[in-house]
């Protein structure tokens, strides 16, 4: 540590003179006087009783010195001290050096706060941006995230629940009772059954289509996918899933089952046409056949039979025409392609389509023939 030796010539003597000395732990004494820097240096005085042995002129300028009684062999010694410069400047420089830190410390501190929240700005915004974008997406392909609270039974959801709901900024956070009067009153109690039994835990996970009508009134088709969210404790916490509107796809699909009805009408059409077909050909042979006899009877009763049994030919061969061009539809005629006079096709089809409108249409054709 640092020691102080003071040493002083005592008065005259015949002889060897004789020296006193005092050796000090300094550090203590600094460290009780709360000088905080021992190098600035310390001045002592040394007294017993009121005669000074040893003693320095700048303790004398020095303001409220310390002082150390001491007893030595009966006598009563005093010990005074003080920096040189005084305890103002010794202590001013402490506080100096202090304050110095201090306003690092404060600075430092300020600019890691700004770091930070500038760091925390930049990411609010990449959040923002982020789920801006993820909400568009959502919306341009009809899809959307939903969560319900177990304990709470409110939903928060972004994306396709949130328009149907009318949520601004395409979020929303409603009472599933709310979500619930959307849905169909045919599907209502089966989602609401689901939610329960999630709810008590006795369910994991459902999928399920239903419509929701939103607040302008159209309905849309949602098929909703949920999975259960358990604690720590294994309790029931929240349900969370996706949902997709489905409306153009169950269109879609309606239209599919349209398309395969009509088919399968046309190969019922097809197959009809195949074996009327074959009757016509048999009515119409016949016909002929009948037809060539009249041809050997005079009379007028044979020219009425031979004008009716001409209708029928012709009848036949209208008919023949009529399941070829069904058969052709159906896909199960040979097709050959040929020029045709479109004003004769339109025109030979005049009696169908009479017989198709039944009265209620008239049927006015222009054709140029």
């Amino acid at each position: 540590g640092i020691g102080i030796l003071l040493r002083r010539r005592l008065p005259d003597r015949p002889g060897f003179p004789q020296i006193v000395a005092l050796v000090l732990d300094a550090a203590n004494i600094t460290r009780d006087a709360g000088i905080p820097d021992s190098s600035s240096g310390l001045r002592l005085e040394l007294r017993r009783n009121d005669e000074r042995w040893m003693y320095s002129d700048v303790l004398d300028a020095a303001s409220d010195p310390v002082t150390l009684p001491l007893q030595v062999e009966g006598e009563n010694w005093t010990l005074r001290g003080a920096p040189r410069e005084g305890w103002d400047l010794a202590v001013q420089r402490w506080r100096m050096s202090v304050r110095l830190t201090l306003a690092a410390i404060v600075l430092f501190g300020v600019l890691l706060a700004l770091v930070i929240a500038g760091r925390e700005d930049r990411l609010a915004r990449e959040m923002e941006d982020s789920g801006s974008a993820l909400s568009v997406a959502m919306r341009a392909g009809g899809t959307g995230i939903w969560s319900i609270d177990v304990a709470t039974q409110r939903v928060e959801a972004i994306g396709t629940p949130s328009e149907v709901l009318g949520g601004a900024g395409g979020r929303i956070e409603v009472p599933f009772s709310t979500v619930l009067a959307t849905i169909g009153p045919a599907h209502r109690d089966q989602v609401s059954r689901y939610e329960a039994e999630m709810s008590r835990g006795q369910r994991e996970s459902f999928s399920t289509e239903f419509p929701v009508t939103g607040p302008a009134g159209a309905t849309r088709w949602q098929l909703a996918t949920c999975q259960l969210v358990r604690d720590e404790d294994g309790a029931p916490q929240a349900i969370v899933g996706a949902i997709a509107d489905v409306t153009q796809q169950r269109l879609l699909a309606e239209q599919l089952r349209q398309a395969q009805r009509l088919e399968a009408v046309g190969k019922l059409a097809g197959g009809v046409a195949h074996d009327f077909n074959n009757l016509l050909v048999a009515v119409s042979g016949f016909a002929e056949f009948a037809l060539s006899h009249t041809r050997a009877v005079e009379g007028e009763a044979a020219r009425e039979i031979a004008r009716l049994l001409t209708s029928v030919v012709t009848g036949a061969q209208d008919g023949a025409r009529l399941t070829r061009q069904l058969l052709a539809f159906s896909r199960r005629g040979v097709v050959a392609p040929s020029k045709v006079d479109l004003s004769a096709v339109i025109g030979e089809m005049r009696p169908l389509l009479a017989r198709l409108f039944q009265g209620r249409l008239e049927v006015a054709l222009d054709l140029a023939y």
